[in-house]
């Protein structure tokens, strides 16, 4: 007897140790990807010899008993070859008019700091990474080596958790802190989550803040790298990668999904499927078999989308080392109030003068495979409101038109003249000069409304509340953002978990008497 046929649908982070780990149990695994590579929004693109990475701007969870160790151990590939770490001692910086604290690696050096900034708030600094530590050991109970208490602080952290569990971030912040520059402070990190602090899971974001405790980490070489890494081990276990493969329908009978259909026609038959698409999007492809429960109704109903990034692309024929620019990224905000930086787009429209997030990828990477000598690249993110592209979402990307056109110049102006207000004289020598609206990543990954972090982490959608990795149809599991949320390592163990559950089925129904006990 043939080994089971798994179809695994989008090659993302999720999609790709999807893969990897049902080849390494034997399954005969064929990767169907809608672009022309794989890897998602972990394969970056060059330039006149300058990469970008519109996906990847830093990891965490990758030192010892981390996520992405958990993932990448077991299947030989090696996290300290593949990354290399940012600034220990602060790899995000957090920039409002006058005053600047960053996050360096270490709960305790990130209490120093931001002592250091509001000594008066003491106390409350203390009880807030207490609730951010104790969702690290949560984190961390059922994946790597457990330090010694951790058990106990996290079981000691878990009513205030749980007190959270349907609160914003924003409402645990008017409680934990008085100082409103404090409470900016502890929002600034929030467009990880692609949402205002009002609208973000208080858990969540503490969770965001746990999974970089112990610093920060970029690719080495750029995201690509890893792609690479996972598409060599995918493909030297027999994993058949398809490019330009558009899914558009997933066939069921009474029981179960029985073919995948492409666009044009062609009919695949599987007999498991796993979907690192957006579930919203997966469950829209299913034609025939039973109808889908009432809560999945319930939580299609009420998921929304992230925000949706707009990125700049600068290529620069400079060392932007000279410009105080390092192994670290730049939260930059035009005032105190973070809120306020997110409610333009959420009225659907464009901020006079955008948050914006700088993320200087050729100095991140140790490797310098991302810049020529003495060059620089910088990518700079802000938020957009899709309602303004959402027009132009039907035609393809060269016929889009003037209109098009205007709208993403008049972005990447003000992208630049905030950055020359608030950095001057940080851009210059300029090579390369690109953008990527929301529609790039709707067209590079099927992003719902151009929301890049996929479903939304709101108080009443994040982890126990969103998709489950196994569906109603007992053959089709997901995988990616839409079931731990967003980022390389919650992807990646997505992806473990769904080749687990396929394993799982494949096992349950060779049980002796399965058969029987189901039909009768």
């Amino acid at each position: 007897m043939s080994n089971p046929r798994v179809v695994v649908i989008g090659t993302g982070a999720g999609g790709l140790a999807a893969c990897v780990y049902l080849a390494k149990e034997g399954f005969d695994v064929l990767a169907l990807e809608q672009a022309r590579k794989p890897g998602g929004l972990l394969g970056g693109f060059r330039r006149e010899g300058y990469g970008f990475d519109p996906g990847v701007h830093y990891v965490g969870s990758c030192g010892p008993g981390g996520i992405v160790r958990s993932v990448l151990d077991p299947i030989g590939l090696d996290t300290d070859a593949l990354f290399t770490e940012l600034d220990p001692t602060g790899f995000d910086a957090f920039r409002f008019p006058d005053l600047e604290v960053r996050m360096p690696r270490g709960l305790e050096a990130f209490r120093e700091q931001l002592a250091r900034a509001f000594p008066a708030s003491d106390l409350e600094i203390c009880d807030f990474l207490s609730m951010v530590r104790g969702v690290r050991d949560l984190m961390h109970l059922g994946v790597g080596d457990r330090e010694p208490g951790m058990v106990a602080s996290a079981l000691l952290n878990l009513p205030s958790v749980l007190r959270w569990s349907r609160s914003s971030y924003a409402e645990l912040l008017d409680h934990l802190v008085g100082d409103p520059r404090l409470r900016a402070v502890l929002s600034a990190p929030i467009g990880d989550d692609g949402l205002p602090p009002s609208r973000a899971s208080a858990v969540v974001v503490l969770e965001l803040l746990a999974h970089y405790a112990d610093g920060a980490f970029f690719p080495r070489g750029g995201s690509a790298t890893l792609r690479d890494a996972f598409v060599d081990r995918a493909r030297t276990l027999g994993v058949e990668i398809r490019t330009e493969a558009k899914v558009v329908k997933l066939h069921a009978n009474a029981r179960r999904v029985v073919a995948v259909e492409l666009e044009g026609g062609e009919r695949i038959e599987a007999d498991y499927v796993v979907s690192d698409v957006d579930p919203r999007v997966t469950f829209d492809w299913i034609e025939g078999g039973p109808s889908a429960p009432r809560r999945v109704m319930k939580k299609l109903g009420e998921v929304t989308s992230s925000l949706a990034p707009f990125l700049l692309f600068l290529g620069m024929k400079r060392d932007i080392r000279e410009r105080k620019m390092g192994r670290f990224n730049v939260w930059s905000y035009p005032s105190w109030d973070v809120e306020a930086a997110y409610a333009p787009q959420l009225r659907g429209e464009l901020p006079d003068d955008p948050a914006l997030f700088l993320s200087p990828g050729s100095l991140k990477d140790d490797s310098g495979a991302l810049a020529p000598k003495g060059c620089s690249t910088l990518e700079v993110l802000t938020f957009v409101p899709y309602q303004r592209f959402a027009p132009f979402e039907a035609a393809h990307a060269a016929s889009r038109g003037g209109r098009y056109e205007d709208l993403k110049k008049r972005i990447e102006e003000q992208m630049l003249a905030a950055l020359d207000a608030r950095f001057p004289g940080l851009v210059g020598d300029v090579e390369v000069c690109e953008s990527a609206s929301p529609l790039a990543f709707r067209s590079w990954v099927g992003a719902v409304d151009g929301g890049a972090y996929g479903p939304a982490s709101t108080p009443h959608f994040w982890g126990p509340f969103r998709f489950e990795s196994k569906t109603w149809l007992p053959n089709l599991f997901l995988a990616g953002s839409g079931v731990l949320g967003h980022g390389v390592a919650p992807c990646l163990l997505s992806g473990k978990m769904a080749a687990a559950r396929v394993d799982a089925a494949v096992k349950k129904i060779a049980e002796p008497g399965w058969g029987s006990r189901i039909l009768g």
